[in-house]
């Protein structure tokens, strides 16, 4: 039976996907670990932070963005999976890294990351938590798994997701966690950044983590760029040739949201990013 045409490009790719990987699993112990993670926060910019930060010669990129090894089951793949995603050791004087953005919220994630990787930087990008809940419902919409109001999925959102209460307060086993509520309708939750930036805490001196916020990131990128240079030990005067934003929720998307949405998410994320300010001791005017 002859093949479509269309179709004999999409088996090549997929069987040069599975050679390469079967190369990358061989090589294993021949590959570096990370030097540092981005860990989130989801909707916070961490798509453009990766594309500009493999565009600096002194930095490896992995064979994808997000590997999401220490926030899911793949954990129990163990290490020699984690590493064949990553460069070889004979690329000499480069970094390495990742960006998996449930690394901040699943709660066991920073755990793992401090047994696998103890001596790891952590960058953090932090995106005004109210913007960042409505940019998040959008991003559900577009991919038709949100079909309730903005409105109605923030009212639901602690119906939706019974277990996070005790999943966030407790380290019990919840290995589980990725079930669409979890991951899709946790608007909300997933900005409560002082309880993230606790548990990161409790694993890492402070020194170790970079926190960013978005919006003087997408403000003024070099400014900040410049500033993860400083952190990472890199080449401070390189310049970002390519400073499109990526993975934005387009505007055709958006609808108009109403005003007591805003407000009522306003004075939800207030005392929690008021405990923020004085954790980090840097005020974003959120």
């Amino acid at each position: 039976m002859i093949q479509p045409k269309n179709l004999v490009p999409v088996k090549f790719k997929i069987f040069s996907k599975n050679i390469l990987w079967k190369y990358r699993q061989s090589t294993w112990s021949l590959r570096k670990l990370p030097d540092f993670l981005v860990v989130g926060a989801m909707k916070s910019g961490t798509t453009s932070l990766y594309a500009y930060l493999i565009q600096h010669p002194q930095i490896s990129k992995p064979n994808h963005k997000e590997i999401y090894f220490f926030s899911t089951d793949l954990y129990y793949q163990g290490i020699k999976w984690y590493k064949a995603h990553f460069p070889l050791k004979t690329i000499q004087n480069t970094l390495t890294f990742e960006a998996s953005t449930d690394y901040i919220f699943v709660p066991k994630a920073v755990k793992r990351i401090h047994q696998c990787l103890p001596n790891v930087k952590i960058i953090l990008l932090l995106r005004n938590p109210v913007d960042r809940a409505v940019s998040h419902y959008f991003h559900e919409i577009q991919r038709y798994r949100e079909h309730l109001s903005i409105s109605e999925a923030l009212q639901y959102e602690k119906h939706r997701l019974p277990q996070l209460e005790t999943i966030l307060e407790r380290d019990i086993k919840y290995d589980n966690y990725k079930n669409d509520p979890f991951i899709h309708f946790s608007y909300q939750s997933r900005g409560l950044y002082i309880e993230q930036i606790k548990r990161f805490l409790g694993y890492f001196p402070k020194n170790r983590l970079l926190i960013i916020n978005s919006e003087k990131f997408y403000a003024q990128p070099n400014d900040v760029m410049t500033q993860i240079y400083h952190f990472l030990d890199l080449n401070p005067d390189y310049i970002v040739k390519d400073f499109t934003p990526r993975n934005v929720t387009p505007n055709s998307i958006k609808t108009h949201i109403p005003k007591n949405v805003y407000n009522y998410l306003n004075d939800y994320f207030k005392p929690y990013n008021q405990a923020l300010y004085k954790l980090i001791d840097n005020d974003f005017n959120w």
